[in-house]
């Protein structure tokens, strides 16, 4: 789905889907405040703009890749995936990401992904997974 994000909110670090916008100020404050106006959004005149902007943390916006995993849920920046096509050698998993200079993303070289996570809900999820895979390797310590 073109357009759509998602982001951890700042008050409480529950998703949030939706348009991302990014605000800053216009006197001599330097930072930024990340918003997502969500899907199920109320845009009818005369709403104000405070009422349905949340914060979300900038570090955990993902834009959607605009696919489905296998179960049909929507694929976006930061989920992590593994291939559940039993003709691939390697069932290890992936990170999705977006290249904005190439405008691209990859995802898996696989037809039949599958999310089983995402690197801000299961940050050690990879590391984990790969401690469990090759044991005998002496970099995990």
């Amino acid at each position: 789905m073109k357009g759509l994000y998602r982001g951890k909110r700042k008050d409480n670090g529950e998703w949030v889907y939706g348009a991302y916008i990014v605000m800053h100020h216009n006197d001599k404050r330097t930072h930024l405040h990340h918003f997502i106006i969500p899907d199920n959004s109320d845009l009818s005149f005369g709403v104000k703009v405070e009422d349905i902007l949340v914060e979300v943390i900038p570090e955990t916006v993902g834009q959607c890749m605009g696919k489905e995993d296998k179960t049909g849920k929507q694929i976006f920046e930061g989920d992590i995936v593994v291939s559940t096509n039993s003709n691939r050698l390697s069932d290890r998993p992936h990170v999705v990401t977006l290249d904005l200079v190439r405008g691209s993303c990859y995802i898996t070289d696989d037809r039949e992904p599958k999310i089983v996570g995402n690197i801000h809900d299961s940050p050690t999820f990879i590391v984990d997974y790969m401690k469990k895979m090759y044991p005998h390797l002496n970099c995990w310590r």
